[in-house]
Protein backbone atom coordinates (compact mmCIF):
# COMPACT_ATOMS: atom_id res chain seq x y z
CA UNK A 1 0.00 0.00 0.00
CA UNK A 2 1.49 3.60 -1.02
CA UNK A 3 0.86 6.99 1.36
CA UNK A 4 0.27 9.71 -1.32
CA UNK A 5 -0.13 13.43 -0.21
CA UNK A 6 -0.76 16.00 -2.65
CA UNK A 7 0.73 20.01 -1.64
CA UNK A 8 -0.67 22.91 -3.43
CA UNK A 9 -0.43 23.55 -6.84
CA UNK A 10 -1.59 19.79 -7.95
CA UNK A 11 1.86 17.97 -7.21
CA UNK A 12 1.24 14.36 -5.58
CA UNK A 13 3.83 12.07 -4.55
CA UNK A 14 3.74 8.81 -3.21
CA UNK A 15 5.68 6.48 -0.95
CA UNK A 16 5.21 2.47 -1.45
CA UNK A 17 6.88 -0.35 0.85
CA UNK A 18 7.49 -3.15 -1.17
CA UNK A 19 7.52 -6.88 -0.80
CA UNK A 20 10.78 -8.02 -1.14
CA UNK A 21 10.89 -11.46 -2.17
CA UNK A 22 12.96 -14.31 0.18
CA UNK A 23 16.64 -14.32 -0.83
CA UNK A 24 19.51 -12.90 -0.05
CA UNK A 25 18.95 -9.34 1.04
CA UNK A 26 21.52 -6.95 2.68
CA UNK A 27 21.64 -6.29 6.13
CA UNK A 28 20.64 -2.81 7.48
CA UNK A 29 23.28 -0.12 7.63
CA UNK A 30 23.63 3.83 7.41
CA UNK A 31 26.13 5.47 5.39
CA UNK A 32 26.23 3.40 2.58
CA UNK A 33 25.70 5.30 -1.54
CA UNK A 34 22.70 4.24 -3.59
CA UNK A 35 23.39 4.81 -7.35
CA UNK A 36 20.91 4.32 -10.06
CA UNK A 37 21.47 2.35 -13.22
CA UNK A 38 19.21 0.91 -15.92
CA UNK A 39 16.82 -0.08 -13.31
CA UNK A 40 18.93 -1.18 -10.73
CA UNK A 41 20.33 0.23 -7.38
CA UNK A 42 23.66 -0.47 -6.53
CA UNK A 43 24.72 0.01 -2.91
CA UNK A 44 28.03 0.10 -1.50
CA UNK A 45 29.84 0.25 2.12
CA UNK A 46 28.32 1.60 5.23
CA UNK A 47 28.49 0.46 8.54
CA UNK A 48 25.77 -0.91 11.51
CA UNK A 49 25.86 -1.33 15.23
CA UNK A 50 27.51 -4.72 16.48
CA UNK A 51 26.72 -3.91 20.04
CA UNK A 52 29.22 -3.74 23.30
CA UNK A 53 29.92 0.07 21.47
CA UNK A 54 31.04 -1.27 18.47
CA UNK A 55 30.71 -0.88 14.70
CA UNK A 56 31.04 -3.04 12.04
CA UNK A 57 32.33 -0.97 8.71
CA UNK A 58 30.87 -2.52 5.42
CA UNK A 59 32.64 -2.59 1.29
CA UNK A 60 30.10 -4.96 0.18
CA UNK A 61 28.37 -4.15 -3.24
CA UNK A 62 24.97 -5.23 -3.49
CA UNK A 63 22.61 -4.27 -6.39
CA UNK A 64 18.59 -4.39 -6.01
CA UNK A 65 16.96 -5.12 -9.52
CA UNK A 66 13.84 -2.38 -9.38
CA UNK A 67 11.49 -4.08 -11.16
CA UNK A 68 11.99 -8.20 -9.82
CA UNK A 69 12.71 -6.39 -6.35
CA UNK A 70 15.25 -8.89 -5.47
CA UNK A 71 19.00 -8.48 -4.35
CA UNK A 72 21.93 -9.93 -5.13
CA UNK A 73 25.73 -9.46 -3.75
CA UNK A 74 28.20 -8.64 -6.35
CA UNK A 75 31.44 -10.76 -6.33
CA UNK A 76 33.86 -7.73 -7.38
CA UNK A 77 37.64 -7.94 -8.71
CA UNK A 78 40.39 -5.44 -9.10
CA UNK A 79 41.50 -2.89 -5.69
CA UNK A 80 38.64 -3.44 -3.37
CA UNK A 81 38.15 -0.28 -1.82
CA UNK A 82 38.60 -0.45 2.23
CA UNK A 83 35.39 -0.73 4.51
CA UNK A 84 33.62 2.69 4.65
CA UNK A 85 30.84 4.77 5.18
CA UNK A 86 29.74 8.54 4.90
CA UNK A 87 31.43 8.45 1.62
CA UNK A 88 30.14 9.75 -1.76
CA UNK A 89 28.84 7.80 -4.83
CA UNK A 90 28.50 9.01 -8.60
CA UNK A 91 27.13 7.03 -11.81
CA UNK A 92 28.89 8.44 -15.08
CA UNK A 93 28.61 6.30 -17.97
CA UNK A 94 29.61 2.80 -16.73
CA UNK A 95 31.36 3.49 -13.95
CA UNK A 96 30.42 4.49 -10.27
CA UNK A 97 33.26 6.33 -8.66
CA UNK A 98 33.62 6.49 -4.73
CA UNK A 99 35.34 9.36 -2.58
CA UNK A 100 36.37 9.93 0.88
CA UNK A 101 34.66 8.26 3.77
CA UNK A 102 35.42 6.80 7.45
CA UNK A 103 36.82 3.37 7.89
CA UNK A 104 36.98 1.27 11.57
CA UNK A 105 39.95 2.13 13.79
CA UNK A 106 39.42 6.22 13.18
CA UNK A 107 40.90 5.27 9.65
CA UNK A 108 39.45 8.64 7.12
CA UNK A 109 40.27 8.55 3.61
CA UNK A 110 40.62 10.97 0.66
CA UNK A 111 40.97 8.15 -1.98
CA UNK A 112 39.31 7.81 -5.47
CA UNK A 113 38.11 4.70 -6.85
CA UNK A 114 35.74 3.54 -9.14
CA UNK A 115 33.77 0.53 -10.41
CA UNK A 116 33.42 -0.55 -13.57
CA UNK A 117 29.71 -1.83 -13.89
CA UNK A 118 30.06 -4.05 -17.11
CA UNK A 119 33.00 -6.40 -15.23
CA UNK A 120 32.26 -5.25 -11.89
CA UNK A 121 36.11 -4.72 -11.65
CA UNK A 122 36.82 -1.90 -8.84
CA UNK A 123 40.44 0.35 -10.12
CA UNK A 124 42.28 2.72 -7.81
CA UNK A 125 42.46 6.20 -8.63
CA UNK A 126 45.69 8.09 -8.13
CA UNK A 127 44.88 11.72 -9.17
CA UNK A 128 47.55 13.68 -11.24
CA UNK A 129 47.35 16.51 -8.58
CA UNK A 130 46.56 18.04 -5.08
CA UNK A 131 43.58 15.88 -3.16
CA UNK A 132 41.47 17.32 -1.10
CA UNK A 133 41.89 16.62 2.70
CA UNK A 134 40.42 13.27 4.07
CA UNK A 135 36.86 13.68 5.08
CA UNK A 136 33.30 12.18 5.34
CA UNK A 137 29.57 13.24 5.22
CA UNK A 138 30.80 15.74 2.59
CA UNK A 139 28.31 17.11 -0.10
CA UNK A 140 28.87 16.13 -3.61
CA UNK A 141 26.81 16.02 -7.28
CA UNK A 142 27.40 15.74 -10.66
CA UNK A 143 28.27 18.62 -12.97
CA UNK A 144 28.76 17.48 -16.71
CA UNK A 145 31.66 14.71 -16.57
CA UNK A 146 33.00 16.46 -13.30
CA UNK A 147 32.33 15.45 -9.99
CA UNK A 148 31.61 18.69 -7.20
CA UNK A 149 32.34 17.89 -3.67
CA UNK A 150 31.74 20.73 -0.70
CA UNK A 151 32.35 20.61 2.98
CA UNK A 152 32.48 17.90 5.15
CA UNK A 153 34.53 16.12 8.71
CA UNK A 154 37.50 14.35 9.90
CA UNK A 155 36.33 14.45 13.61
CA UNK A 156 37.99 17.26 14.28
CA UNK A 157 37.54 20.04 11.55
CA UNK A 158 34.56 20.88 9.87
CA UNK A 159 35.26 21.89 6.64
CA UNK A 160 33.64 24.87 3.83
CA UNK A 161 36.01 24.33 1.28
CA UNK A 162 34.87 23.20 -2.67
CA UNK A 163 36.69 20.54 -4.95
CA UNK A 164 36.19 19.49 -8.65
CA UNK A 165 37.28 16.05 -9.83
CA UNK A 166 37.41 15.48 -13.28
CA UNK A 167 37.03 12.46 -14.01
CA UNK A 168 38.16 12.23 -17.73
CA UNK A 169 41.49 13.18 -16.60
CA UNK A 170 41.83 11.77 -12.62
CA UNK A 171 42.88 15.57 -11.31
CA UNK A 172 41.65 17.54 -8.88
CA UNK A 173 40.69 21.21 -8.91
CA UNK A 174 39.81 23.86 -6.23
CA UNK A 175 38.12 26.62 -7.86
CA UNK A 176 37.76 30.13 -6.52
CA UNK A 177 34.30 31.47 -5.53
CA UNK A 178 32.41 34.10 -4.67
CA UNK A 179 29.80 35.74 -3.00
CA UNK A 180 27.58 34.78 -0.02
CA UNK A 181 29.18 30.75 0.59
CA UNK A 182 27.74 28.22 3.68
CA UNK A 183 29.82 28.11 6.70
CA UNK A 184 31.69 25.07 7.32
CA UNK A 185 28.90 22.02 7.61
CA UNK A 186 29.14 18.25 7.23
CA UNK A 187 25.87 15.78 6.07
CA UNK A 188 24.32 18.63 3.86
CA UNK A 189 23.12 18.13 0.67
CA UNK A 190 24.02 19.37 -2.99
CA UNK A 191 21.65 18.52 -5.82
CA UNK A 192 22.32 20.24 -9.36
CA UNK A 193 18.95 21.58 -10.95
CA UNK A 194 17.97 21.52 -14.28
CA UNK A 195 19.20 25.25 -15.14
CA UNK A 196 22.87 24.02 -14.23
CA UNK A 197 22.67 25.66 -10.67
CA UNK A 198 23.97 24.18 -7.59
CA UNK A 199 21.78 24.14 -4.72
CA UNK A 200 22.99 23.35 -0.87
CA UNK A 201 20.70 22.58 2.34
CA UNK A 202 20.93 21.48 5.66
CA UNK A 203 24.24 20.36 6.95
CA UNK A 204 25.25 20.05 10.83
CA UNK A 205 27.58 23.01 12.58
CA UNK A 206 29.85 22.01 15.74
CA UNK A 207 31.05 25.20 16.90
CA UNK A 208 34.51 25.34 19.01
CA UNK A 209 33.29 26.97 22.18
CA UNK A 210 29.97 24.98 22.61
CA UNK A 211 28.66 20.96 22.85
CA UNK A 212 25.46 21.65 21.03
CA UNK A 213 26.00 21.39 17.78
CA UNK A 214 23.81 23.59 14.93
CA UNK A 215 21.24 21.77 12.70
CA UNK A 216 21.24 24.06 9.91
CA UNK A 217 18.11 24.77 7.34
CA UNK A 218 19.55 27.02 5.04
CA UNK A 219 19.66 27.06 1.02
CA UNK A 220 22.71 28.37 -0.72
CA UNK A 221 22.72 28.65 -4.35
CA UNK A 222 25.70 28.20 -6.57
CA UNK A 223 26.02 29.35 -10.00
CA UNK A 224 27.96 26.66 -12.12
CA UNK A 225 29.44 29.36 -14.64
CA UNK A 226 30.35 32.30 -12.69
CA UNK A 227 31.27 29.96 -9.11
CA UNK A 228 29.24 32.90 -7.10
CA UNK A 229 27.33 31.52 -4.15
CA UNK A 230 23.56 33.19 -3.24
CA UNK A 231 21.82 33.02 -0.01
CA UNK A 232 18.15 33.23 -1.96
CA UNK A 233 14.70 34.70 -0.07
CA UNK A 234 13.32 31.54 0.64
CA UNK A 235 9.12 31.85 0.79
CA UNK A 236 6.69 28.54 2.46
CA UNK A 237 7.37 26.80 5.40
CA UNK A 238 11.01 25.84 6.26
CA UNK A 239 12.17 22.15 7.18
CA UNK A 240 13.86 22.08 10.38
CA UNK A 241 17.56 21.84 10.68
CA UNK A 242 18.84 18.65 9.47
CA UNK A 243 21.82 16.61 8.33
CA UNK A 244 22.17 13.73 6.60
CA UNK A 245 19.33 13.76 4.53
CA UNK A 246 18.00 13.16 0.90
CA UNK A 247 17.72 15.78 -1.49
CA UNK A 248 16.37 14.65 -5.10
CA UNK A 249 15.88 16.31 -8.47
CA UNK A 250 12.65 15.05 -9.61
CA UNK A 251 11.55 15.10 -13.44
CA UNK A 252 8.81 18.13 -12.61
CA UNK A 253 12.13 20.27 -11.69
CA UNK A 254 11.08 20.04 -7.83
CA UNK A 255 13.92 19.11 -5.42
CA UNK A 256 12.59 16.55 -2.87
CA UNK A 257 14.10 16.39 0.47
CA UNK A 258 13.59 14.02 2.57
CA UNK A 259 14.29 12.63 6.35
CA UNK A 260 17.59 13.40 8.80
CA UNK A 261 18.54 13.91 11.87
CA UNK A 262 17.86 17.16 13.99
CA UNK A 263 17.41 18.32 17.48
CA UNK A 264 13.78 16.50 17.65
CA UNK A 265 15.46 13.61 16.42
CA UNK A 266 15.11 11.45 13.63
CA UNK A 267 13.31 13.52 10.48
CA UNK A 268 10.36 11.52 8.21
CA UNK A 269 8.53 14.61 6.42
CA UNK A 270 8.94 15.11 3.22
CA UNK A 271 9.97 18.59 1.47
CA UNK A 272 9.69 20.15 -1.90
CA UNK A 273 11.67 23.09 -2.85
CA UNK A 274 10.83 24.88 -6.01
CA UNK A 275 14.56 25.91 -7.56
CA UNK A 276 12.61 28.81 -9.78
CA UNK A 277 10.68 29.83 -7.02
CA UNK A 278 12.81 29.50 -3.55
CA UNK A 279 9.91 27.80 -2.21
CA UNK A 280 9.71 25.41 0.40
CA UNK A 281 6.39 23.67 1.00
CA UNK A 282 5.23 20.32 3.30
CA UNK A 283 3.94 17.27 1.70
Amino acid sequence: MGDSDTISGGISYSFNKPIIPSGAIPSGRGGCTTVHVDGKLIVFGGHYYAGDNKFEYLNETWVLDIEKLSWRKVNCLGEIPLPRYGHSAHLLGSRMFIFGGKGPKKALYNDVYFLNLIDWTWVSVSPSSNSPSARFFHASEVVGRKIVIHGGWDCQNLYDDMWIFNTDSFSWLQPKTAGFGPTVRYGHSLTLAKDGRLFLFGGCTLLKDSSVPVYNNDIHVLDTETMIWIRPRVNGNTPTGRYGHTATLMDDGYIVIFGGWGSGGCQSKEWINNPKAHSLQIL
